[in-house]
Protein backbone atom coordinates (compact mmCIF):
# COMPACT_ATOMS: atom_id res chain seq x y z
CA UNK A 1 0.00 0.00 0.00
CA UNK A 2 2.44 2.63 0.37
CA UNK A 3 4.27 1.71 -2.82
CA UNK A 4 1.22 2.54 -4.31
CA UNK A 5 0.67 5.76 -2.61
CA UNK A 6 4.31 6.86 -3.28
CA UNK A 7 3.10 5.92 -6.82
CA UNK A 8 0.45 8.39 -6.66
CA UNK A 9 1.98 11.12 -4.67
CA UNK A 10 4.71 11.20 -7.43
CA UNK A 11 2.30 11.34 -10.21
CA UNK A 12 0.42 14.24 -8.69
CA UNK A 13 4.11 16.29 -8.27
CA UNK A 14 4.94 14.96 -11.67
CA UNK A 15 1.53 16.80 -13.23
CA UNK A 16 2.04 20.02 -10.93
CA UNK A 17 4.71 21.03 -13.06
CA UNK A 18 2.86 20.81 -16.44
CA UNK A 19 1.05 23.46 -17.69
CA UNK A 20 -1.88 22.60 -19.88
CA UNK A 21 -2.10 24.83 -23.44
CA UNK A 22 -4.85 25.94 -25.32
CA UNK A 23 -5.39 22.89 -28.00
CA UNK A 24 -5.13 23.42 -31.50
CA UNK A 25 -7.77 23.18 -34.05
CA UNK A 26 -7.94 19.07 -34.98
CA UNK A 27 -9.32 17.59 -38.29
CA UNK A 28 -12.90 16.70 -38.14
CA UNK A 29 -12.62 13.60 -39.98
CA UNK A 30 -16.33 13.39 -39.98
CA UNK A 31 -17.05 16.21 -42.01
CA UNK A 32 -16.77 15.02 -45.43
CA UNK A 33 -17.09 18.51 -47.09
CA UNK A 34 -12.94 19.25 -46.65
CA UNK A 35 -11.20 18.51 -49.75
CA UNK A 36 -7.99 17.06 -49.64
CA UNK A 37 -6.49 20.37 -50.74
CA UNK A 38 -7.89 21.92 -48.18
CA UNK A 39 -6.73 19.27 -45.56
CA UNK A 40 -3.48 20.04 -46.89
CA UNK A 41 -3.65 23.18 -46.36
CA UNK A 42 -4.86 22.73 -42.94
CA UNK A 43 -2.06 20.09 -41.90
CA UNK A 44 0.02 23.09 -43.09
CA UNK A 45 -1.62 25.61 -40.92
CA UNK A 46 -0.85 22.99 -37.88
CA UNK A 47 2.42 23.21 -38.68
CA UNK A 48 3.39 26.52 -38.60
CA UNK A 49 1.21 27.03 -35.01
CA UNK A 50 3.07 23.95 -33.75
CA UNK A 51 6.55 25.87 -34.82
CA UNK A 52 5.25 29.62 -34.04
CA UNK A 53 4.14 27.75 -30.52
CA UNK A 54 7.56 26.01 -29.51
CA UNK A 55 9.81 29.79 -31.04
CA UNK A 56 8.14 31.49 -28.68
CA UNK A 57 7.55 29.41 -25.71
CA UNK A 58 10.41 26.54 -25.67
CA UNK A 59 12.77 27.34 -22.89
CA UNK A 60 15.87 26.87 -25.55
CA UNK A 61 14.56 29.06 -28.52
CA UNK A 62 17.35 31.04 -28.97
CA UNK A 63 19.11 28.47 -30.18
CA UNK A 64 16.25 27.83 -32.88
CA UNK A 65 15.58 29.57 -35.86
CA UNK A 66 12.67 28.86 -38.47
CA UNK A 67 14.93 26.85 -40.97
CA UNK A 68 15.67 24.63 -38.44
CA UNK A 69 12.16 23.54 -37.35
CA UNK A 70 11.08 22.96 -40.78
CA UNK A 71 13.80 20.82 -41.98
CA UNK A 72 13.07 19.07 -38.87
CA UNK A 73 9.51 18.87 -39.82
CA UNK A 74 10.11 17.42 -43.18
CA UNK A 75 12.60 14.90 -41.85
CA UNK A 76 9.91 13.69 -39.68
CA UNK A 77 7.03 13.54 -42.42
CA UNK A 78 9.01 11.75 -44.90
CA UNK A 79 10.41 9.27 -42.17
CA UNK A 80 7.20 8.28 -41.35
CA UNK A 81 6.30 7.23 -45.11
CA UNK A 82 8.56 4.20 -45.23
CA UNK A 83 12.84 3.39 -44.77
CA UNK A 84 13.35 4.65 -47.97
CA UNK A 85 11.92 7.92 -48.09
CA UNK A 86 13.87 11.17 -46.96
CA UNK A 87 14.10 14.49 -46.22
CA UNK A 88 17.90 15.76 -47.97
CA UNK A 89 19.39 18.98 -47.02
CA UNK A 90 20.98 20.95 -50.39
CA UNK A 91 24.39 19.29 -48.67
CA UNK A 92 23.21 16.17 -48.92
CA UNK A 93 22.03 16.21 -51.97
CA UNK A 94 25.35 17.08 -53.86
CA UNK A 95 27.17 14.75 -52.04
CA UNK A 96 24.46 11.84 -53.04
CA UNK A 97 24.73 13.38 -56.91
CA UNK A 98 28.43 13.93 -56.64
CA UNK A 99 28.62 9.58 -55.22
CA UNK A 100 26.95 8.42 -58.08
CA UNK A 101 28.61 10.57 -60.39
CA UNK A 102 31.57 8.69 -59.58
CA UNK A 103 33.42 11.92 -58.68
CA UNK A 104 34.11 12.17 -54.93
CA UNK A 105 35.57 14.57 -52.57
CA UNK A 106 36.53 12.30 -49.42
CA UNK A 107 37.92 9.02 -47.86
CA UNK A 108 37.62 6.51 -49.91
CA UNK A 109 35.20 4.05 -47.99
CA UNK A 110 31.87 3.05 -48.14
CA UNK A 111 30.04 1.40 -45.09
CA UNK A 112 27.81 -1.49 -44.29
CA UNK A 113 25.70 -2.04 -40.80
CA UNK A 114 25.13 -5.53 -39.71
CA UNK A 115 24.13 -6.49 -36.46
CA UNK A 116 23.86 -3.37 -34.92
CA UNK A 117 27.55 -2.58 -36.13
CA UNK A 118 29.22 0.01 -39.00
CA UNK A 119 32.01 -1.79 -40.77
CA UNK A 120 34.19 -0.38 -43.48
CA UNK A 121 32.66 -1.58 -47.09
CA UNK A 122 34.67 -0.93 -50.02
CA UNK A 123 37.84 1.09 -50.41
CA UNK A 124 38.73 2.67 -53.00
CA UNK A 125 41.96 2.50 -54.85
CA UNK A 126 44.29 5.62 -54.80
CA UNK A 127 42.05 7.23 -52.12
CA UNK A 128 43.25 8.44 -48.30
CA UNK A 129 41.35 5.66 -46.68
CA UNK A 130 43.70 3.13 -48.69
CA UNK A 131 47.00 4.72 -48.01
CA UNK A 132 46.20 5.15 -44.38
CA UNK A 133 45.54 1.12 -44.63
CA UNK A 134 41.99 0.93 -43.72
CA UNK A 135 40.64 -2.42 -44.91
CA UNK A 136 37.17 -3.98 -45.93
CA UNK A 137 35.67 -5.40 -42.59
CA UNK A 138 36.87 -2.70 -40.27
CA UNK A 139 34.41 -2.19 -37.49
CA UNK A 140 34.18 1.56 -36.93
CA UNK A 141 33.39 3.20 -33.36
CA UNK A 142 33.26 6.54 -33.78
CA UNK A 143 33.66 9.34 -36.51
CA UNK A 144 35.32 12.69 -35.34
CA UNK A 145 34.78 11.35 -31.57
CA UNK A 146 30.80 10.92 -31.89
CA UNK A 147 29.70 7.79 -30.96
CA UNK A 148 28.17 5.74 -34.48
CA UNK A 149 26.73 3.16 -32.65
CA UNK A 150 23.31 4.84 -32.59
CA UNK A 151 23.77 6.18 -36.30
CA UNK A 152 22.24 5.43 -39.44
CA UNK A 153 24.82 5.51 -42.48
CA UNK A 154 23.48 8.53 -43.67
CA UNK A 155 23.99 10.25 -40.29
CA UNK A 156 27.67 9.45 -40.22
CA UNK A 157 28.07 9.99 -43.94
CA UNK A 158 26.74 13.65 -42.67
CA UNK A 159 29.22 13.44 -40.11
CA UNK A 160 32.22 12.80 -42.70
CA UNK A 161 31.10 15.39 -44.72
CA UNK A 162 31.63 17.90 -42.37
CA UNK A 163 35.34 18.52 -41.64
CA UNK A 164 38.06 18.32 -44.26
CA UNK A 165 40.05 16.20 -41.71
CA UNK A 166 38.06 12.72 -40.45
CA UNK A 167 39.27 10.78 -37.94
CA UNK A 168 38.16 7.32 -37.75
CA UNK A 169 38.07 5.16 -34.51
CA UNK A 170 38.28 1.72 -35.74
CA UNK A 171 39.21 -2.05 -34.55
CA UNK A 172 41.07 -4.62 -36.14
CA UNK A 173 42.41 -7.64 -34.86
CA UNK A 174 41.07 -6.61 -31.22
CA UNK A 175 42.59 -3.67 -31.00
CA UNK A 176 41.42 0.21 -31.24
CA UNK A 177 42.95 2.59 -32.82
CA UNK A 178 42.41 6.75 -34.67
CA UNK A 179 42.90 7.25 -37.97
CA UNK A 180 43.34 10.48 -39.20
CA UNK A 181 42.56 10.46 -42.98
CA UNK A 182 42.74 14.04 -45.24
CA UNK A 183 40.00 14.72 -47.81
CA UNK A 184 41.06 14.26 -51.30
CA UNK A 185 39.26 14.44 -55.25
CA UNK A 186 38.83 10.57 -56.07
CA UNK A 187 37.77 9.04 -58.72
CA UNK A 188 35.24 5.89 -57.57
CA UNK A 189 35.24 3.21 -60.46
CA UNK A 190 32.06 0.99 -60.07
CA UNK A 191 33.01 -1.72 -62.23
CA UNK A 192 35.97 -3.90 -61.73
CA UNK A 193 37.55 -6.63 -63.80
CA UNK A 194 40.35 -8.94 -64.14
CA UNK A 195 40.73 -12.20 -65.62
CA UNK A 196 40.63 -15.14 -63.63
CA UNK A 197 43.98 -16.12 -63.36
CA UNK A 198 44.78 -12.94 -62.17
CA UNK A 199 42.62 -13.40 -59.09
CA UNK A 200 42.88 -16.40 -57.56
CA UNK A 201 45.45 -19.96 -58.27
CA UNK A 202 44.25 -21.32 -60.85
CA UNK A 203 47.36 -22.96 -62.59
CA UNK A 204 46.44 -26.46 -61.88
CA UNK A 205 43.56 -25.91 -64.47
CA UNK A 206 44.18 -25.25 -68.44
CA UNK A 207 40.78 -23.98 -69.04
CA UNK A 208 40.75 -21.05 -66.97
CA UNK A 209 42.07 -19.04 -69.62
CA UNK A 210 39.20 -17.75 -71.09
CA UNK A 211 37.39 -16.78 -67.71
CA UNK A 212 36.48 -13.49 -66.82
CA UNK A 213 35.25 -11.48 -63.27
CA UNK A 214 33.46 -8.70 -62.76
CA UNK A 215 32.94 -7.06 -59.62
CA UNK A 216 29.94 -4.02 -59.80
CA UNK A 217 30.27 -1.91 -56.29
CA UNK A 218 26.75 0.28 -57.51
CA UNK A 219 24.92 1.34 -60.04
CA UNK A 220 25.83 5.22 -61.02
CA UNK A 221 25.85 7.45 -63.70
CA UNK A 222 29.83 5.89 -65.15
CA UNK A 223 28.80 2.52 -64.90
CA UNK A 224 26.98 1.60 -68.50
CA UNK A 225 30.28 2.73 -69.99
CA UNK A 226 32.73 1.26 -67.73
CA UNK A 227 30.53 -2.60 -67.91
CA UNK A 228 31.20 -1.42 -71.91
CA UNK A 229 34.35 -1.17 -71.56
CA UNK A 230 35.01 -4.34 -69.34
CA UNK A 231 32.89 -6.48 -71.85
CA UNK A 232 35.12 -5.06 -74.80
CA UNK A 233 38.47 -5.76 -72.82
CA UNK A 234 37.25 -9.55 -72.19
CA UNK A 235 35.89 -10.15 -75.90
CA UNK A 236 38.99 -8.45 -77.37
CA UNK A 237 40.84 -11.24 -74.27
CA UNK A 238 39.26 -14.28 -75.96
CA UNK A 239 37.12 -14.59 -72.36
CA UNK A 240 34.25 -16.22 -73.32
CA UNK A 241 32.98 -17.34 -69.82
CA UNK A 242 32.46 -14.24 -66.99
CA UNK A 243 31.46 -14.20 -63.29
CA UNK A 244 29.56 -10.80 -62.21
CA UNK A 245 29.65 -10.36 -58.83
CA UNK A 246 27.21 -7.58 -57.25
CA UNK A 247 28.11 -8.71 -53.50
CA UNK A 248 27.21 -5.89 -51.52
CA UNK A 249 25.85 -3.84 -54.06
CA UNK A 250 22.90 -1.55 -52.89
CA UNK A 251 21.62 -1.14 -56.35
CA UNK A 252 21.54 3.08 -57.74
CA UNK A 253 20.09 4.90 -60.57
CA UNK A 254 17.31 2.83 -62.38
CA UNK A 255 18.38 4.16 -66.07
CA UNK A 256 21.91 2.97 -65.04
CA UNK A 257 21.04 -0.50 -64.60
CA UNK A 258 18.66 -1.03 -67.46
CA UNK A 259 21.35 0.42 -70.12
CA UNK A 260 23.75 -2.09 -68.34
CA UNK A 261 20.85 -4.55 -68.83
CA UNK A 262 20.93 -4.17 -72.82
CA UNK A 263 24.42 -4.75 -73.14
CA UNK A 264 24.53 -8.38 -71.78
CA UNK A 265 20.78 -9.49 -71.04
CA UNK A 266 18.81 -11.37 -73.80
CA UNK A 267 16.04 -9.66 -76.16
CA UNK A 268 13.11 -9.43 -73.86
CA UNK A 269 11.74 -7.55 -70.85
CA UNK A 270 13.67 -6.04 -68.19
CA UNK A 271 11.52 -4.94 -65.61
CA UNK A 272 8.21 -3.51 -64.94
CA UNK A 273 7.24 -0.52 -63.21
CA UNK A 274 3.71 -0.41 -61.59
CA UNK A 275 2.72 3.35 -60.20
CA UNK A 276 -0.22 4.24 -57.24
CA UNK A 277 -2.75 4.32 -59.61
CA UNK A 278 -1.77 1.36 -61.52
CA UNK A 279 0.46 2.78 -64.79
CA UNK A 280 2.04 -0.09 -66.56
CA UNK A 281 5.84 -0.36 -68.32
CA UNK A 282 7.61 -2.82 -69.32
CA UNK A 283 11.49 -1.80 -69.85
CA UNK A 284 13.23 -4.05 -72.41
CA UNK A 285 16.41 -5.36 -73.81
CA UNK A 286 16.79 -5.26 -77.36
CA UNK A 287 20.23 -7.18 -77.18
CA UNK A 288 20.23 -9.34 -80.26
CA UNK A 289 22.89 -11.97 -79.89
CA UNK A 290 24.87 -13.49 -77.44
CA UNK A 291 27.78 -12.08 -75.32
CA UNK A 292 29.12 -14.68 -73.09
CA UNK A 293 28.71 -18.55 -73.63
CA UNK A 294 28.30 -18.95 -69.72
CA UNK A 295 27.23 -16.60 -66.95
CA UNK A 296 27.46 -16.80 -63.22
CA UNK A 297 26.07 -14.09 -60.88
CA UNK A 298 27.33 -14.23 -57.31
CA UNK A 299 24.54 -12.40 -54.61
CA UNK A 300 24.56 -12.21 -50.72
CA UNK A 301 22.16 -10.78 -48.72
CA UNK A 302 22.79 -6.76 -49.21
CA UNK A 303 22.30 -7.64 -53.37
CA UNK A 304 19.91 -4.95 -53.29
CA UNK A 305 17.16 -2.90 -55.58
CA UNK A 306 19.25 -1.98 -59.20
CA UNK A 307 21.45 -5.23 -58.42
CA UNK A 308 18.26 -7.35 -57.99
CA UNK A 309 16.93 -6.30 -61.75
CA UNK A 310 20.31 -7.47 -63.38
CA UNK A 311 20.18 -10.50 -61.22
CA UNK A 312 16.69 -11.25 -61.69
CA UNK A 313 16.35 -10.78 -65.64
CA UNK A 314 19.17 -13.14 -66.18
CA UNK A 315 17.71 -15.64 -64.06
CA UNK A 316 14.59 -15.24 -65.73
CA UNK A 317 16.08 -14.79 -68.92
CA UNK A 318 18.03 -18.46 -68.39
CA UNK A 319 21.07 -16.47 -69.16
CA UNK A 320 23.14 -16.61 -65.86
CA UNK A 321 23.03 -19.17 -62.75
CA UNK A 322 22.41 -17.50 -59.43
CA UNK A 323 25.06 -18.53 -56.71
CA UNK A 324 24.86 -17.15 -53.63
CA UNK A 325 22.23 -16.01 -50.47
CA UNK A 326 18.71 -14.99 -50.94
CA UNK A 327 18.93 -10.65 -51.70
CA UNK A 328 17.91 -8.13 -49.45
CA UNK A 329 14.26 -7.57 -51.23
CA UNK A 330 13.76 -3.77 -52.64
CA UNK A 331 11.42 -3.89 -54.87
CA UNK A 332 10.95 0.01 -54.87
CA UNK A 333 11.51 2.96 -56.97
CA UNK A 334 12.49 6.65 -55.20
CA UNK A 335 12.06 9.30 -57.24
CA UNK A 336 14.00 12.75 -56.14
CA UNK A 337 12.17 15.97 -55.90
CA UNK A 338 13.83 19.61 -55.91
CA UNK A 339 12.22 22.10 -53.29
CA UNK A 340 11.96 25.75 -54.32
CA UNK A 341 13.29 26.62 -50.97
CA UNK A 342 16.45 23.88 -51.41
CA UNK A 343 16.93 20.43 -50.45
CA UNK A 344 14.52 17.74 -52.05
CA UNK A 345 12.17 14.65 -51.17
CA UNK A 346 13.55 11.19 -51.86
CA UNK A 347 10.71 8.95 -51.83
CA UNK A 348 8.89 5.52 -52.82
CA UNK A 349 7.02 6.16 -56.56
CA UNK A 350 6.63 2.44 -58.28
CA UNK A 351 7.36 -0.66 -57.42
CA UNK A 352 9.15 -2.40 -59.72
CA UNK A 353 8.84 -6.28 -60.91
CA UNK A 354 11.02 -8.89 -62.10
CA UNK A 355 11.17 -9.79 -65.70
CA UNK A 356 8.99 -12.70 -65.24
CA UNK A 357 6.69 -10.35 -63.38
CA UNK A 358 6.82 -11.34 -59.84
CA UNK A 359 7.27 -9.34 -57.19
CA UNK A 360 10.93 -8.60 -55.80
CA UNK A 361 9.75 -6.06 -52.71
CA UNK A 362 10.10 -7.70 -49.21
CA UNK A 363 11.28 -11.12 -51.08
CA UNK A 364 14.65 -11.06 -52.71
CA UNK A 365 16.19 -13.12 -55.29
CA UNK A 366 16.60 -16.99 -54.86
CA UNK A 367 19.90 -18.04 -56.32
CA UNK A 368 20.12 -21.10 -58.53
CA UNK A 369 22.72 -22.55 -55.94
CA UNK A 370 21.95 -21.20 -52.61
CA UNK A 371 25.45 -21.17 -50.31
CA UNK A 372 25.25 -19.44 -46.80
CA UNK A 373 28.00 -16.76 -45.96
CA UNK A 374 30.60 -17.57 -42.94
CA UNK A 375 30.09 -14.00 -41.79
CA UNK A 376 28.13 -11.05 -42.17
CA UNK A 377 31.04 -8.41 -42.65
CA UNK A 378 32.37 -10.70 -46.19
CA UNK A 379 33.43 -7.81 -48.52
CA UNK A 380 34.98 -8.32 -51.98
CA UNK A 381 38.45 -7.08 -51.51
CA UNK A 382 40.08 -5.17 -54.45
CA UNK A 383 41.77 -5.88 -56.26
CA UNK A 384 43.48 -9.11 -54.01
CA UNK A 385 40.99 -11.47 -53.79
CA UNK A 386 40.92 -14.13 -50.68
CA UNK A 387 41.83 -18.15 -52.38
CA UNK A 388 39.44 -19.21 -49.42
CA UNK A 389 36.40 -16.95 -50.62
CA UNK A 390 33.96 -19.68 -51.80
CA UNK A 391 31.65 -18.06 -53.66
CA UNK A 392 33.85 -17.05 -56.20
CA UNK A 393 35.20 -20.71 -56.38
CA UNK A 394 31.54 -22.41 -56.83
CA UNK A 395 31.53 -19.52 -59.71
CA UNK A 396 34.76 -20.76 -60.93
CA UNK A 397 34.02 -24.44 -60.76
CA UNK A 398 30.18 -23.73 -62.55
CA UNK A 399 32.10 -21.62 -65.16
CA UNK A 400 34.71 -24.52 -65.68
CA UNK A 401 32.09 -27.29 -65.64
CA UNK A 402 30.59 -26.77 -69.26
Amino acid sequence: MKLKCFARLALCALLSFIIIAPTCPAFADEDTSITESEKTRLAGDLISAAMDLVLERYKYADELTPEYLYENALRGVMAGLDEYSAYLSPNEIYELERGFSGQLYGVGITLIQANGETRIGVVVNDSPAEREGLRPGDLVYSVNGADVNDMDVQDILSLIAQTNTVIITLERDGAQTDISLQKAQIKFQTVFARKFDELIDTASNKGNRDCGYMYISEFGDETPEEFARAISSFLSGGIKHVVIDLRKNPGGYADSVIDVCNQILPEGPIMHTVDRKGGYVTYKSTLKEKVFEKIVVLTDRYTASAAEVLASALQDADAAIIVGERTFGKGVIQSLYPLPVGGALKFTTEEYLRRSGEKIDEIGVTPNVIMDCDTDIYIPAQPAFSTDDKFLQKAYELLLSR
